[in-house]
């Protein structure tokens, strides 16, 4: 058996950038509070071009429409659909960030290994 090739790799990568399209973000408890698509100027793929690792950031403020204050934000997930569906990469869970007024932010960065780039 032979491992695919770096084209192999990057055509992967590709995919993932194309179709691992939403971020969600959830609280404390698991409980999704947002989940926005690299449709929505939030959201963007901000690695390297070529890069190994894949990184899908977010960046969220107390006065966003979605979101209801004080709101906690815990964890992240990355999925292909808007709603339901299963997680296409682990949760990923970061230091607890409580936004209390419309002046909070936070960036969020889900980063995404996929081996072999490089001979």
């Amino acid at each position: 058996m032979q491992e695919i090739t770096l084209a192999g790799y990057q055509n992967i990568r590709t995919h993932m950038e194309n179709s691992w399209k939403f971020i969600e973000l959830r609280d404390d408890a698991g409980n999704p509070v947002v989940r926005l698509s690299t449709d929505d100027p939030r959201v963007s793929w901000t690695h390297a071009p070529d890069a190994q690792t894949l990184e899908l950031s977010i960046v969220l403020k107390g006065d966003d429409a979605e979101i209801s204050l004080p709101q906690k934000f815990n964890s992240s997930v990355i999925f292909g659909q808007a709603s339901g569906g299963d997680a296409l990469a682990p949760v990923t869970d970061f230091a607890l960030f409580e936004m209390a007024t419309t002046e909070d932010q936070i960036t969020v960065r889900h980063r995404i290994e996929v081996p072999r780039v490089g001979a």
